[in-house]
């Protein structure tokens, strides 16, 4: 980055910076910061439940400089020392305003370029589907993830995790997880091998909950390589580990190409959709200055039910990527987080409407879908990332007001039931692995909530 801050400066913070307990941190930090934000700037209670896509640009950029003091005057926590990393205004505002740098992941017929994107951007977002951390078999691995990289909508692979490695069960932080890296990548990249992809880009390493996935399967022979993404994460709100940081700093060391993922809570310390949409803009900004990362990925979480579907999350992502892409030169990532499982018109509604609103907002890429919210095994298929991913294709040809529209007549049609929202079946019910062809249900439910999109409005190109 060339920047004046650098990590060991973070590492030093992670020692020397403001004690702090975790209670302190988000009660009397957290809390207090964000809804003092919120009131000097004329955000608070701002959220229009009528209205899921905010188009009030004056106070999209309010947020964004509440967003932008926020993460001056808090900084990040460090869970293992207690302690602040505090970063300077000058340092924040010399990685905020220095200029955009071209990223590229993938290599080859493979290769991807990401640019920062503005609001009814006519170029589209990147579209980064697949598993995104639904637990997969090693069985069902390779099928399910070809049948996502062959799909000419995608642009980047994101994978589900392992819950065994060679059939013995993992345990978090030791060998198994170690060994478990190297699994990952290597089925990883026979499915996109498979998939006649062989150089294309995905997330690694995600079945990882420590950093020894990371070590096992990042960078090293017959692992993802450094073009690949590799995957590290942060704690909401705001907080850190050494876990995270040894992640991002042993990829970034390799030469990797980091991201970070960080998702504020609709309900949380941060209060409702104005806070969670305000600590979203806050990290995006923080954080790739404190873990010397590429961009954020970044979904307003609601507490409830752990989806970022339901309307407060669509309004607060709406609005804090609206206010990344109008004020911030820099890329970010957006999530698409369900709580309907496969075969169900409920996921696809679910992810319609998150799909939509990301990518008119101007999001960078966009990735999905996490089928049932990542709570069962081996549910989900390549039927919900290929209509996320043809809406991310046709988004510029859609405004923030079509948008709107759209969305407030998809919300109805499954709000009611997210409190008991449908299992769905196991991806082997709807999906054939042998000839990857889907269900003649999920194929006809499917058809039906297109032809419903396109009804409304929604320009759908496959």
């Amino acid at each position: 980055m060339n920047l004046t801050y650098t990590i060991m400066d973070t590492l030093e913070r992670c020692f020397d910076g403001k004690p702090c307990g975790v209670g302190e941190w988000d009660r009397k930090i957290i809390a207090v910061k964000t809804a003092e934000k919120l009131k000097e700037h004329g955000c608070k209670n701002i959220y229009d439940p009528q209205n899921p896509v905010i188009k009030d640009f004056g106070l999209v950029d309010e947020l964004y400089m509440a967003g932008l003091e926020l993460a001056i005057e808090t900084g990040m926590l460090c869970l293992d020392t207690e302690r602040i990393i505090k970063v300077s205004e000058d340092e924040l505002n010399e990685w905020v305003k220095s200029p955009a740098r071209p990223l590229s992941y993938g290599s080859g017929a493979d290769q991807m370029n990401l640019v920062p994107r503005q609001p009814e951007d006519k170029k589209p977002a990147i579209a980064h589907l697949g598993g995104i951390g639904n637990p997969t078999s090693e069985d069902l691995w390779i099928p399910l993830h070809q049948s996502v990289a062959q799909l000419r909508v995608t642009d980047v692979l994101t994978v589900g995790t392992l819950y065994t490695v060679y059939g013995a069960t993992i345990r978090s932080n030791t060998p198994y997880e170690l060994m478990m890296g190297l699994l990952e990548a290597k089925l990883t990249k026979e499915a996109t091998r498979r998939a006649g992809r062989p150089e294309m880009p995905y997330s690694a390493i995600t079945s990882s909950v420590t950093d020894l996935g990371q070590f096992g399967g990042y960078g090293v022979p017959g692992g993802a390589t450094i073009h690949d993404l590799a995957v590290t994460g942060a704690v909401s709100e705001l907080k850190t580990d050494f876990h995270y940081l040894n992640k991002a700093i042993f990829s970034h060391q390799i030469g990797g190409k980091v991201y970070c993922l960080h998702h504020p809570i609709v309900g949380g310390f941060g209060g409702g959709p104005e806070g969670a949409a305000l600590l979203r803009i806050a990290a995006s900004l923080l954080i790739p200055l404190v873990y010397q990362c590429e961009f954020v990925t970044s979904q307003c979480t609601d507490a409830r039910y752990g989806i970022n579907t339901s309307r407060p999350c669509i309004w607060a992502d709406t609005a804090a990527s609206l206010a990344l892409s109008r004020n911030y030169n820099k890329v970010f990532q957006g999530q698409i987080s369900p709580v309907a499982g496969p075969c169900t018109k409920m996921l696809l509604y679910e992810t319609a409407c998150h799909s939509i609103n990301e990518a008119v907002a101007g999001t960078s890429m966009i990735v999905g879908v996490r089928s049932g919210m990542g709570r069962y095994p081996d549910h989900w298929t390549y039927l919900e990332n290929e209509l996320a991913g043809d809406i991310i294709k046709s988004a510029p040809k859609m405004t923030l007001d079509q948008a709107n529209d759209i969305i407030k007549e998809i919300l109805p049609k499954y709000e009611s039931e997210i409190k008991n929202a449908p299992k769905g079946k196991m991806s082997t019910e709807c999906f054939d692995v042998k000839t990857f062809k889907p269900s003649a249900e999920w194929q006809e439910t499917y058809r039906s909530v297109r032809k419903e999109l396109m009804d409304l409005g929604t320009p759908l190109m496959l």
